[in-house]
């Protein structure tokens, strides 16, 4: 037997003219670009199921135990999906794959004449509408920015906050005029409680070892004392709110407590408690009485008190702060003269040298204090060029072109 007869020959080596033929069929196929776009469309729905941007913040409001775990889905880029890394590099590939099969569709776009050119046309403006709004997507989330300013009446701001620190702006904003609006049944109780410095609920005390019930109303920065017919070791202590959060939640990053909204989604305060041999702090939550979290050092005072503490919110009470809407007054500055003024609300923001501020937050009990959210995102009218140009090219290819087919 011949053994070299029966063997196969040895095939070519593989040369670069041939690899970039095997690329670029494989990035121009429908499978390869069904593949990118089934990774965008999970990206997508892991954008819908874990919490993003300043939804995380409602998030651990509610669940003061996640901060780890959402933590981890930070660095993942899983709680701001849309501006990760990985997510514009899909869109990417995307864009790549379909100027690719642009650039076919033009060179066969020549080969045609009379209306399969048209329609070749329109298929092609098709195309590039996708490229273009992709790339709007891209430019979001490489420049955009989305942050928040906090100011008084009277008070200016040059620069918001965004997750990763302060940005500048180039011009400065000032509030000249901010105006709560509530619920005409309502406005009456609702001032009532704001015009002092008392907040809604109180400050239960469960005393060793029966845990029987003492109530105390929540005033802010307002030592009272502490008393008991059936405590005797309660003499002399004082306990004083020093602060109350309508929404509480803790910043992943430095563990400290930050204000998410005014609305009474998470409320919580922190008691202090003192006297002739303890010193005691504590955030107490209405919705989580079991979740403790003690300032440093207090966890071995806490064993000294007499008492436990809870934080009760009676739905009444909180139903007296419910606001209708809040406006606020803006003035745009650059270089020392007033440019622009605008009274703006809910849904009516302020735009200006591609800056967006929109009206965000309120304090019930400062009616001189406001928010805004601040977006810049470049990436707008560019999608908005790729829409327009979208409707044109589906238009020719399925209105016009057809109409001028004598057979139809």
């Amino acid at each position: 037997m011949n053994d070299s007869a029966d063997s196969v020959p040895a095939s070519p080596p593989e040369s670069g003219a041939d690899r970039l033929r095997r690329f670029y069929r494989t990035i121009t196929s429908m499978k390869f670009a069904m593949v990118v776009i089934l990774l965008i469309a999970v990206a997508c729905i892991l954008g819908t199921l874990f919490p993003q941007g300043h939804q995380v913040e409602e998030y651990l409001a509610a669940h003061p135990d996640a901060v780890g775990r959402m933590h981890i889905l930070e660095v993942m880029g899983l709680t701001n999906v849309y501006a990760a890394w990985w997510f514009t590099g899909l869109l990417c590939i995307l864009a790549a794959s379909l100027l690719v099969c642009t650039t076919r569709r033009f060179r066969a776009m020549r080969r045609f004449s009379g209306r399969q050119r048209l329609r070749a046309a329109g298929s092609l403006i098709t195309h590039i509408s996708m490229l273009i709004i992709l790339a709007g997507a891209v430019i979001r989330g490489l420049v955009g920015q989305k942050g928040r300013v906090a100011f008084r009446e009277g008070e200016s701001v040059a620069a918001f906050e965004m997750h990763d620190g302060s940005v500048p702006l180039p011009f400065s904003v000032r509030l000249t005029d901010f105006e709560i609006e509530y619920y005409e049944d309502e406005a009456e109780a609702a001032t009532a409680v704001t015009a002092s410095n008392q907040v809604p609920g109180h400050v239960l005390l469960a005393w060793k070892p029966d845990d029987h019930i003492s109530r105390l109303p929540v005033l802010i920065a307002e030592e009272q004392t502490v008393s008991d017919g059936d405590a005797a070791d309660a003499a002399g202590l004082q306990l004083n709110v020093v602060r109350y959060v309508p929404d509480f939640v803790v910043d992943m990053k430095s563990g400290t407590v930050t204000q998410r909204s005014e609305q009474p989604r998470n409320p919580a305060i922190r008691v202090e408690v003192k006297g002739e041999a303890i010193e005691y702090s504590q955030w107490l939550f209405a919705k989580f009485p079991n979740f403790n979290m003690h300032s440093e050092g207090s966890e071995a005072a806490a064993e000294k008190l007499p008492f436990r503490l809870f934080y009760e919110l009676k739905q009444e009470a909180a139903k007296q702060r419910r606001i209708k809407d809040w406006r606020s007054a803006l003035e745009i500055v650059q270089d020392g003269e007033v440019v622009l003024q605008k009274k703006i609300e809910v849904n009516d923001p302020l735009r200006f040298a591609g800056y967006t501020f929109f009206q965000s937050g309120y304090d019930p009990r400062d009616p001189t204090w406001t928010s805004l959210q601040v977006v810049k995102d470049p990436g707008i009218p560019v999608v908005y060029t790729g829409f327009l140009l979208m409707v044109i090219g589906l238009f020719i290819v399925f209105c016009i072109e057809p109409w001028l087919d004598p057979k139809s």
